[in-house]
């Protein structure tokens, strides 16, 4: 009788250890549920809608302000641009960071098609992990990896405020360049497909305004327009 009293004893003790256990574990997976929703719901993807581009981008400037971040924004004006370019910032004495270029809709040969990406770090490092991109029927994917560079990596401005990319020549892997003020390097069988980098840069605010607007990046965006020649709210 003992032994069996015994027995049932145990029995009861591991079911509540047991119990307890399967708790702690359900809770914990429901906390990192919650924890990567919450990543999800900042985190701005090049598959989104503009509409919920938008409703992201007014929440991450809540706090990233022109005071402590930076605006990066560019264009591809020859080849075809990706579906999807992701970013990790490498300096390991920053804060770590998520990027996912925002793209307009491309196309070989498709001038003046502009992207930017979410507010970013002063100063990171940004390293471009993956790739892909449609060239007819077939879906081309790269994975860059964590080591090297990569023709599309970028180091923030230390200063907050906006920064020009400048502009991505992709004529598939096996010809690729970037066009900066400072480095505008260009080859003559695609130059007659290429514009004029200040006519990119203006082409860029443009699309970035879209998104941007009704948010503390607006007045900076307009600035910076009017600084080029643009004619902003009757101010030129």
């Amino acid at each position: 009788m003992k032994k069996l009293i015994w027995i049932a004893l145990l029995a009861s003790i591991a079911f509540i250890f047991t119990s307890c256990w399967s708790i702690g574990l359900i809770a914990n997976a429901a906390a990192t549920a919650k924890a990567q929703s919450k990543r999800n719901q900042e985190e701005l993807y090049n598959d989104l809608s503009d509409s919920k581009r938008k409703e992201i981008i007014k929440q991450l400037c809540e706090t990233y302000t022109p005071q402590n971040s930076v605006l990066v924004y560019g264009t591809f004006t020859v080849g075809i641009s990706p579906e999807k370019l992701v970013f990790t910032q490498m300096d390991t004495t920053k804060p770590a960071q998520y990027l996912e270029y925002i793209g307009s809709p491309g196309g070989l040969f498709k001038s003046g098609t502009n992207f930017f990406f979410k507010p970013c770090i002063p100063g990171g490092r940004y390293h471009a992990t993956y790739r892909t991109y449609t060239d007819g029927n077939t879906i081309h994917n790269t994975y860059y990896g964590m080591q090297g560079n990569t023709i599309h990596d970028f180091t923030a401005p230390t200063k907050p405020g906006l920064y020009f990319y400048g502009d991505k020549v992709a004529f598939y892997n096996w010809d690729e360049y970037r066009r900066t003020y400072s480095n505008p390097t260009t080859k003559e069988k695609y130059a007659k497909h290429e514009k004029d980098l200040k006519e990119c840069e203006i082409e860029s605010l443009k699309y970035l305004l879209k998104f941007y607007n009704e948010t503390a990046w607006e007045e900076v965006i307009n600035n910076r327009l009017q600084e080029l020649g643009v004619e902003v709210g009757g101010k030129k």
